[in-house]
Formats: structure tokens, C-alpha cells, sequence
């Protein structure tokens, strides 16, 4: 929209813009385009951006080890909403819903934090598991 809204300065003919634009097709749209770059963008455009941060600042919590719960989700939206000057957003529990479901988010209780020191070594793990699987068959053949 920007690049279109740069090339019809005035005293460029409509029909030069439609050539160079082959989508828009009517006048309106030009005045309607100057309207969302001065608005920084329109409306689906402002909520993808109040998405992506979300996203981000989720990842963060999380990559962080905190715990994110469904009101902080929403409470960080409406915050970016008002930045962004989205004034009818609500962060409505759909909206969260549709949210974490484009992103791949679930809920889950969580009921022990294991930190990255209390992790065994793989190869420890492995050998236990060979060890296992070397006992249970011996054991097999007598059942």
C-alpha cells in the first residue's frame, strides 16, 4: 500500500497508477490506501501485528522456563491493542482460542519442573535402555 500510495503523488493520472498497480481498479481505493498508511495499516493488518508479538512474548516466557497462563496471553493483546490504536479489540476467550490454535498452543497443568541441570546425559539413558532390553530377553524365552 505504501508503494502505491508514494507513486500516485499528484498529478499522476489514475489510469498511470492502474498500470503500474494492476489491483486497484477504482479511485477510492487511493484515498482509502492513504487513509491505512496514515492509520499505520488497516485492521487486519494491525491485529497480525499484535499477534506476532504475542507470539514472540510467549516464546519468550516459555524459552524462560515461566509459566504463561490464558489471562496473561490476553492481558499482553489488549496492552499491544491499545498501542496499536485497535479500540474495539476485547480478547475475547475465542479470540484466544482461534489464537493458540493457529499457533500450535495448548494448555496443560504442570505438576513437576525438571531445569536442564536434572536432565540425565542421553548416553546414560541409552545404555540403561540396552542394559533393559538385554535382560528382558533373557527373560522372554521362559514365558
Amino acid at each position: 500500500m505504501q508503494r502505491v500510495v508514494d507513486f500516485a503523488r499528484p498529478g499522476v493520472a489514475f489510469t498511470t497508477v492502474q498500470h503500474a498497480f494492476r489491483r486497484v481498479t477504482h479511485p477510492m481505493q487511493l484515498k482509502r490506501f492513504r487513509e491505512y498508511v496514515a492509520n499505520n495499516g488497516n485492521r487486519r493488518q494491525k491485529l497480525e501485528r499484535v499477534e506476532h508479538f504475542e507470539l514472540d512474548r510467549f516464546r519468550y516466557a516459555r524459552n524462560n522456563n515461566l509459566p504463561v497462563h490464558d489471562l496473561d496471553v490476553k492481558r499482553w493483546a489488549l496492552s499491544q491493542a491499545k498501542i496499536e490504536n485497535i479500540d474495539d479489540f476485547k480478547a475475547s476467550d475465542y479470540w484466544l482460542l482461534n489464537f493458540k490454535k493457529r499457533n500450535g498452543i495448548s494448555s496443560r497443568k504442570v505438576t513437576k519442573f525438571v531445569s536442564h541441570r536434572e536432565v540425565v546425559d542421553k548416553s546414560i539413558i541409552k545404555q540403561t535402555a540396552d542394559d533393559f532390553v538385554a535382560e528382558a530377553t533373557k527373560h522372554i524365552p521362559k514365558y
